[in-house]
């Protein structure tokens, strides 16, 4: 029988245990488990810190290490709570600092509290076993078929591997799967709203946090392993965490001052904040989004960013809304698989799946269309989307300029018509961007 039991919060392997179960299981976000930790419980902040790290990690090579379960075990069915102990221990013996031994002392101790007598001895004696053969898994899985040896090796399901192999030859392949793994970039957008550029590179020099220079004049590259709530001017809102791939939409977007903008599916409110910062809160932007529950955190960042020339819409952005407005730009940044962040929300990998991409695409298809009717003639629209998928990126764009012959791709960066940031490539997040401009 399953014991319950109270979570003791000053064990970080057992908070991590919970933290894992929650999102592997529960379909909960980690980064939302995270703050409900921080506000819920009384827990020290390097327990927290140690957690998520290691729930992170375990995300991040879930398959691999089911991989060795399945083989020691003969693919036998495991209760959830011995699973779960078994796989956090795997992952800290083969990714951690923590000695072998002591990984698979705790681990035996959370299942004393969440098994009973034979579950602590199976919990023993598969992590034992694995500590003695992991050398022979590890070459059992190097012998697998190429395709079969990527997914498994970098923990990417294998139809997302199968998808990928139909347009990214098998040396980007292999690349991009292994950079969904890697630690992402620490990118900071300056807020021009409330600080000059200069400024604030004096208060990173004044603080000691190293930064480098990026291609986006009000973006840097922070050299060094901080928490963003260390990093002087957070409460102030003299900058914004954003990937470098996300900042340059509202670049490439090109706002002008006095402009009338609309951003379809805008919250949390990243990209819009930025879109207000280029036009330095003059002119009007219209921030569209279907979800009310997230509109209070939308404009809780805009606050504190000093975003003034910002109005939100609740409405659904796949059909016409009663306001009248006709835009000199437009944003579309729809739902879409979310293949291109999988560094930083691992757990989308195991959520997703192939028929996903279908309907995500028929609602990308019906925002874009809907949003097209809002636009000024001569006026320029922006879609983009932070995923790797054809179907939801360069297929969307083709399909809808063939049904509207009174739009025209644009050019992006002098000589591209369809740009791409890759992870693997770029340091950043997956993403995908194209400009089309309305001449009838």
């Amino acid at each position: 029988m399953k014991k319950q039991n109270k979570m003791d919060l000053s064990n970080e392997r057992e908070v991590s245990l919970r933290i894992f179960t929650n999102a592997i299981d529960n379909n909960y976000q980690l980064s939302d488990e995270l703050t409900f930790f921080e506000k819920n419980f009384q827990v020290e902040k390097s327990k927290i810190n140690f957690a998520y790290e290691i729930t992170e990690g375990l995300l991040k090579n879930l398959i691999l290490i089911d991989e060795y379960i399945n083989i020691l075990t003969k693919n036998k069915k495991l209760d959830t709570n011995i699973l779960n102990i078994i796989r956090l221990g795997i992952y800290q013996i083969l990714f951690t600092n923590s000695p072998e031994f002591a990984s698979v002392n705790e681990s035996v101790n959370l299942a004393k509290k969440y098994s009973h007598e034979g579950g602590v001895k199976f919990v023993n004696a598969i992590l034992r076993n694995f500590l003695r053969k992991k050398d022979e898994l590890s070459k059992i899985i190097d012998g697998y078929e190429f395709y079969k040896r990527i997914s498994i090796k970098n923990s990417i399901p294998s139809w997302i591997i199968d998808y990928w192999k139909t347009f990214i030859n098998k040396d980007e392949l292999e690349a991009l799967a292994y950079s969904m793994n890697e630690k992402p970039v620490l990118y900071l957008r300056i807020n021009t709203l409330k600080v000059e550029i200069d400024a604030f590179k004096s208060l990173l020099l004044e603080n000691e946090i190293k930064y480098s220079e990026t291609n986006l004049n009000d973006v840097l590259k922070i050299e060094q392993k901080i928490s963003v709530k260390e990093i002087k001017g957070y409460e102030d809102g003299f900058f914004y965490i954003q990937d470098l791939a996300a900042a340059s939409i509202a670049h490439i977007l090109n706002p002008k001052e006095n402009d009338i903008i609309l951003d379809f599916c805008s919250f949390p409110g990243g990209k819009t904040s930025h879109i207000s910062q280029l036009m330095n809160n003059k002119g009007k932007i219209y921030a569209i989004d279907s979800n009310k529950n997230r509109e209070k955190v939308f404009i809780e960042n805009i606050s504190k960013l000093g975003c003034k020339n910002i109005e939100t819409l609740i409405t659904n952005a796949e059909e016409p809304f009663i306001k009248n407005i006709m835009a000199d730009k437009i944003l579309v940044d729809p739902p879409c698989s979310g293949l291109g962040v999988m560094r930083k929300k691992p757990e989308i990998r195991y959520r997703r799946k192939k028929e996903d991409i279908l309907r995500l695409v028929d609602i990308q298809n019906k925002i874009l269309e809907n949003a097209s009717n809002y636009l000024k003639i001569g006026g320029e629209l922006v879609y983009s989307t932070c995923t790797i998928s054809k179907e939801e990126n360069e297929k969307v764009i083709t399909n809808f300029l063939e049904n509207n012959k009174n739009f025209k791709l644009e050019k992006i960066f002098i000589e591209k018509e369809f740009v791409s940031f890759f992870p693997s490539i770029d340091k950043t997040d997956g993403f995908f961007v194209a400009k089309i401009k309305r001449i009838l």
